[in-house]
């Protein structure tokens, strides 16, 4: 396990407590982003025999990103609101 797949699963540990202001774990969540828009990382690859695998780490990543990101509330229209990260 890598560093950062080390510190990203840290992270999800106290997934509870994250808030926009911990920069240290949005620096880690954000580069694993960064990764998977460039294509480095995936969030699940086939395996060798045809099965998905999930690498879970991206996956805490992921769900860490809607934490640290914060959300902020839109108005579309006369009756639809949307809720976006910042």
């Amino acid at each position: 396990m890598s560093d950062l797949e080390t510190r990203i699963s840290q992270w999800f540990d106290s997934i509870s407590e994250m808030t926009p202001e911990n920069v240290e774990a949005r620096r880690d969540v954000e580069l694993v982003i960064t990764k998977l828009d460039d294509g480095q990382v995936r969030v699940a690859d086939v395996g060798p025999t045809g099965a998905v695998v999930v690498h879970e780490w991206v996956r805490k990543a992921i769900l860490l990103l809607f934490r640290l990101r914060g959300l902020e509330k839109s108005e579309v229209g006369p009756s639809n609101t949307w809720t976006d990260w910042s």
